[in-house]
């Protein structure tokens, strides 16, 4: 039984399922009460630190216009919710009150106003970010009663560290925690292999931001190695057949507006990588732990280890057209990094466990 336990600490031996959950393990509800008040604390003051002393890289006014540069005004899903808030007196009038209230108590700090179209993205973007803890809190709950309360905890705390807690690049946009929410549940229906909902979040989050397309080698990878093959293909061709027509129809609406952001930052980069004064702040990507959930992917089921090499490649293409010392690029995986490293942390905890037991179990035998 030793040799049994000891063994599955070697990769590729876990099953692709979950475990039963016993009831006797689920958190008291009193307990889950008091770590959710405090989550919700938490993720209001990330995602008020996220905007209220950063600034806003694109002018709000053309983005609604339609006339904000490219990629930028591609991603239109955000269009609708700052025009009616554009277009409101009374919100006008609120967004005022809030940017004369602020300017009052901190008088010597240059701020960044807050306009009617920075309160709307502010809102939007604490609800989205507490829509992303309320899943993570939930798929904690439901697949790791060991360590539930660890998916939002991890998620928040890479979520500060890239979003919020910069020194360079400080800058904000609206669709970012909206795309990260829908991104993220998304990765988690992956997880689960519900592959109608996966698609539909996909084209809900495909307006928000054209890296929804990266849903797709996730979903093939992780479906293919679960056996399901025909999901895998149907799912991949389903996504291309509409993201291909959608892109090619938003470059087609906006072929007239500038694209000074489009393309290739080489050379940023290497000026980046080559100064150490951006290391800190390049490496702060998913909260300094890209590396030890790199380190543990032997703990991981088959599926979960297909999700991780299936994210290599769009990585690999964020990192070619984004700015690394603006690390709010890497946000999008955030939810999906937290329940991987939870993962991690709980498949050596009960391996850990089991030996223990058998260890001891040996042990008392030999005594008797």
């Amino acid at each position: 039984m030793i040799q049994r336990n000891l063994k599955a600490l070697s990769p590729g031996f876990y099953p692709d399922t979950y475990p039963d959950v016993q009831p006797s393990s689920r958190p008291r509800p009193i307990v889950v009460a008091v770590v959710s008040v405090l989550l919700l604390m938490a993720t209001l003051h990330c995602a008020l630190s996220v905007f209220w002393l950063n600034y806003s890289y694109v002018d709000l006014r053309l983005y609604v216009a339609g006339t904000a540069p490219m990629p930028y005004q591609g991603r239109i899903g955000m269009m609708p919710i700052l025009q009616a808030a554009q277009n409101s007196p009374r919100f006008v009038d609120l967004a005022k009150k809030v940017d004369d209230n602020r300017h009052l108590r901190h008088k010597r700090f240059p701020f960044e106003p807050i306009s009617a179209l920075k309160l709307a993205s502010l809102l939007a973007g604490v609800v989205a970010l507490l829509l992303t803890t309320a899943a993570a809190l939930f798929y904690g709950l439901k697949r790791y009663p060991n360590f539930w309360w660890l998916p939002p905890t991890l998620m928040l705390a890479m979520l500060y560290i890239t979003e919020a807690a910069r020194y360079e690049v400080t800058l904000w946009y609206p669709w970012d925690l909206p795309h990260a929410f829908l991104f993220g549940a998304a990765c988690l229906l992956i997880f689960e292999g519900l592959w109608v909902p996966v698609f539909l979040v996909f084209l809900i989050d495909l307006p928000v931001r054209e890296t929804a397309i990266f849903l797709m080698p996730l979903s093939f990878g992780v479906a293919w190695v679960r056996g399901q093959h025909r999901q895998a293909i149907a799912i991949s061709l389903a996504m291309l057949a509409v993201w291909i027509p959608f892109r090619l129809w938003i470059l087609h609406r906006y072929a007239a507006n500038l694209s000074t952001e489009m393309g290739l930052h080489l050379g940023e980069n290497l000026h980046n990588v080559v100064n150490p004064s951006h290391w800190p702040q390049m490496l702060s990507a998913f909260g300094f732990l890209l590396i030890p959930l790199i380190m543990g992917n032997r703990l991981l089921k088959p599926s979960q280890r297909a999700f991780m090499l299936a994210a290599v490649p769009c990585l690999i293409v964020t990192s070619g057209y984004g700015v690394w010392a603006e690390t709010r690029i890497f946000g999008e995986w955030l939810l999906p990094a937290a329940v991987l490293a939870t993962a991690e942390i709980d498949r050596l905890f009960v391996n850990r466990q089991s030996v223990a037991y058998d260890l001891s179990s040996a042990e008392a035998s030999r005594v008797a």
